[in-house]
């Protein structure tokens, strides 16, 4: 990647999003890095989040730009798949060579130092030049007022970023997507995200772990709002002993254990010949988490965070 300032496209799905999408908006548009443009899609909202988004569309005509929907819900994941596909479709011109892309959550706020941090930290990282590479990093939790819940949404969530390898993150995603910039490369690379992946953002993960990197910026570079309407919230991790026979042969967390073990089948079966021995072995025995009871689902998945 040249020593340019790439731009960036800063994908963001909206559905039912009206009483906060302005001041995500917002805060996107007083980035201190200039080169970005927003594709924006509804994602079947019944509110008044499209009059919004035709606001600004209309107010930064050269900046913002909506994609059709049809009025079709298709989920967080799906939507940003198919604006990351439409994304590298529609590259904004020769001086965008590579492109860069970042995803945004409706409801959230961007500290405005936010992309020329991560840029830096992505043109920093790149020593090949077409590895597929994915930037992200810590968030401060708030509620709807923007009163502060956690410092940190890292330690609120009781995740560890820093030890992200391939093997561990087949069972635990530490990359918040609204806080991720990542490269072309990495796009076309995963793409499209099945209908298997847990979340887009997890699958993300595992491709650059794989095939690339994550760098991950221990600073809070985005304010998370938390209230009623979000899909997923931050919750507070509590510690106890892994080893604790109750929390052993508790099924409250089974079916989400046995999803990444579908995600990580979905991911073998795509990659495999891209895949060496070792990793392709990493997992078929996660694999084996969407069939085990969920005792042994707890063992299986507690083995791999080591």
């Amino acid at each position: 990647m040249s020593r340019i300032s790439p731009d960036i496209t800063v994908l963001l799905p909206v559905h039912n999003g009206e009483r906060f999408l302005s001041e995500q908006l917002d805060s996107i548009i007083s980035q201190t890095y200039e080169n970005w443009r927003i594709v924006m899609r509804d994602d079947g909202s019944t509110d008044g989040s499209a009059a919004i988004m035709l606001r600004y569309s209309n107010e930064f005509p050269d900046r913002i730009e909506i994609v059709e929907s049809d009025n079709r819900n298709l989920g967080a994941a799906a939507s940003f798949s198919l604006l990351m596909q439409y994304a590298l479709g529609t590259k904004p011109g020769e001086k965008s060579e590579p492109s860069l892309i970042a995803l945004s959550d409706q409801d959230d706020i961007w500290n405005r130092e936010k992309l020329e941090v991560q840029v830096a930290a992505l043109l920093g990282a790149d020593h090949d030049g077409d590895l597929p590479l994915l930037v992200h990093s810590d968030l401060r939790v708030v509620d709807a007022n923007l009163n502060t819940i956690a410092g940190s949404f890292i330690d609120y969530h009781g995740l560890t970023p820093r030890r992200n390898t391939f093997r561990r993150s087949l069972v635990v995603n530490s990359v918040t997507g609204s806080t991720t910039v990542f490269n072309e490369t990495l796009a076309r690379k995963a793409l499209p995200v099945p209908g298997d992946a847990v979340m887009h953002d997890w699958w993300l993960s595992l491709v650059a772990l794989a095939f690339g990197s994550v760098v991950y910026l221990d600073r809070t570079l985005v304010d998370y709002r938390q209230h009623e309407a979000n899909v997923s919230g931050a919750k507070k991790h509590l510690k106890g002993n892994p080893l604790n026979l109750r929390r052993l042969f508790d099924t409250s967390n089974a079916d989400n254990i046995a999803a990444a073990g579908v995600q990580a089948r979905a991911f073998r079966e795509r990659y495999a010949a891209d895949l060496d021995k070792w990793q392709n072995t990493q997992c078929r025995r996660a694999e084996r988490m969407s069939r085990h009871h969920p005792a042994l689902q707890k063992i299986l998945n507690r083995l791999f965070r080591f």
